[in-house]
């Protein structure tokens, strides 16, 4: 009688870091179909209309590269589960801290980089099919407001935490970019991050 074979991750009271890996297997998987769906469509039309429709334009390339990031994003996910994301800091060596921190910094600068993607492509294609003059003006309006925003994101994200180890996170060196802003008739809220217990990462150099 045939062993079935043991589970590749365990989720447990001190290990959620399977939970982490079947969200990013979950959604990868889904961005692949998205994709290749994509590419059947486009495939088909450029066969019904191949003088009207190119076979390859802007939007099939940055689709591509987002796609290529996002596989890229997934496996720093990954490789930051496998090093101590979903398990307590208190559990991990001062290598699989500096591993994962790493690792995760890296994960959530490409997932911005593939959110802008998506939005360029879907801009370009909209570009694309629209004849109308104010529609491709909007549409290169909007790509512009896309990159701004992205160029603003990564370097939050980039420089959130002190220099010369920006992916090392902690209350006491990082901006908390998470706390609402506060509202007009609200007490400003002070510039110095909340008071919390001490907490110290140590990283080998």
């Amino acid at each position: 009688m045939a062993h079935a074979a043991p589970p590749l991750q365990t989720v447990t009271a001190g290990d959620r870091g399977g939970q982490v890996t079947l969200v990013t297997v979950v959604l990868i998987i889904f961005t692949g179909a998205a994709v290749i769906a994509r590419a059947g469509v486009r495939y088909r039309v450029a066969r019904a209309a191949p003088v009207a429709r190119r076979p390859v334009g802007l939007d099939d390339g940055v689709v591509g590269l987002a796609l290529a990031l996002a596989v890229a994003q997934s496996v720093c996910v990954q490789l930051a589960v496998n090093h101590g994301l979903g398990r307590h800091q208190n559990a991990l060596s001062p290598a699989q801290v500096d591993v994962y921190t790493k690792a995760a910094y890296v994960a959530q600068i490409l997932a911005v980089l593939v959110m802008a993607g998506a939005k360029f492509a879907l801009l370009d294609t909209i570009r694309a099919i629209q004849a109308r003059r104010p529609i491709r003006l909007a549409c290169w309006g909007l790509a512009g407001v896309v990159a701004a925003w992205a160029l603003s994101a990564v370097f939050a994200l980039a420089f959130q935490c002190a220099l010369p180890q920006p992916w090392l996170v902690a209350p006491a060196r990082c901006i908390d970019l998470v706390r609402p802003l506060p509202s007009a008739r609200s007490t400003p809220a002070p510039l110095t991050p909340p008071r919390s217990e001490p907490c110290t990462i140590t990283s080998e150099s």
